[in-house]
């Protein structure tokens, strides 16, 4: 639920009802993306904030509601030829960097360490995604890897260099794949 309400591109906005009771709702780029983010929301991982900076969350732990503020330093937004976003941000928990990454299966699929997982996992991975789609169900698969900080500084040292072409095809191309590399 951590990941549905820390990976996305919702911005979150809250209104008095007229019964004075405060209400949060979603905006985001497409209705899926608004919808996951509302169920995380129905599970006690609410967004109350999202920066290009910072997320905040309030989510409860040990029967106990917390907020955390989680440092967000590049969100990799989902296009169509992606298949996938991601969010680097730090986890105040332990103060780890995070790629936290959200997809299409086929996509996140292939790019799992499998040495990292056990073969009785990937087993039911498999098996999930078959029945899944044997019963004609959209699949979404989640992942996350931990980022040691002088991979990150090198990254968006890349990434801001890449965001200085002029040329908007040639930009697009070098950030896709340097977006590719990292997740």
């Amino acid at each position: 639920m951590k990941l549905l309400s820390l990976a996305h591109s919702c911005e979150p906005e809250v209104f008095v009802d007229k019964d004075g009771k405060e209400k949060r709702f979603y905006n985001g780029p497409s209705p899926d993306e608004v919808e996951l983010v509302q169920f995380a929301n129905k599970m006690d991982f609410k967004c109350l904030e999202s920066s290009v900076e910072h997320i905040k969350l309030s989510l409860k732990e040990n029967g106990k509601i917390h907020e955390k503020e989680y440092s967000k330093f590049i969100s990799m937004d989902f296009t169509s030829d992606r298949k996938r976003m991601s969010v680097l941000i730090r986890d105040p928990a332990d103060n780890k960097l995070k790629l936290l990454v959200k997809g299409a299966d086929s996509i996140i699929i292939e790019r799992l360490d499998k040495s990292a997982q056990s073969s009785e996992m990937n087993k039911k991975i498999d098996w999930f995604l078959d029945t899944a789609s044997k019963q004609g169900l959209r699949t979404l698969l989640m992942a996350m890897r931990i980022v040691d900080e002088e991979e990150k500084d090198k990254f968006l040292a890349e990434v801001n260099s890449a965001k200085q072409i002029t040329n908007k095809d040639q930009k697009e191309s070098k950030l896709n794949d340097l977006y590719s590399k990292f997740e």
